[in-house]
């Protein structure tokens, strides 16, 4: 299977992940995604023995990004539900790998371009005028740049 990044399919995913009653996150960079135990074969390295050493795999095709499990002995859920072939995943699913869950959140690049140049960007010099002016006002003696 081929690797693509984030920015060759155009989508990024967020993973926050309780494991042993820690809780981390973590930016998923490139598909495919490997999740399991086995730290030298896996992505995402879970440290709990009901994990497989490779457990489950994300992939993305078309934008759209799949979970799918690759354990013949331990089984994968989302959203309650148990998963024998590539399921689609949604902002805000929930998988369960062994006693492992795994929240996740996704932006598509096309939306995250708009946070970024939309009304904010065109607002940003009126709201740095406005900041100058408070500055001045409460501060009479602030010179101009």
């Amino acid at each position: 299977m081929e690797t693509k990044t984030s920015s060759q399919t155009g989508v990024y995913v967020t993973i926050r992940y309780v494991a042993n009653n820690q809780e981390d996150t973590v930016q998923v960079d490139r598909f495919p995604y490997l999740i399991g135990r086995d730290s030298s074969s896996v992505q995402l390295a879970l440290p709990d023995a009901t994990v497989s050493r490779t457990h489950a795999r994300l992939i993305c095709q078309d934008g759209i990004v799949m979970l799918e499990n690759v354990s013949a002995t331990n089984r994968t859920a989302v959203n309650g539900r148990f998963i024998d072939h590539p399921v689609p995943l949604n902002t805000g699913d929930q998988a369960i790998l062994g006693s492992c869950k795994l929240f996740l959140r996704f932006c598509h690049a096309a939306k995250r371009q708009q946070r970024l140049c939309g009304p904010t960007r065109r607002m940003l010099p009126r709201l740095r005028r406005l900041q100058r002016r408070r500055l001045r006002r409460k501060n009479p003696r602030w010179k101009r740049l």
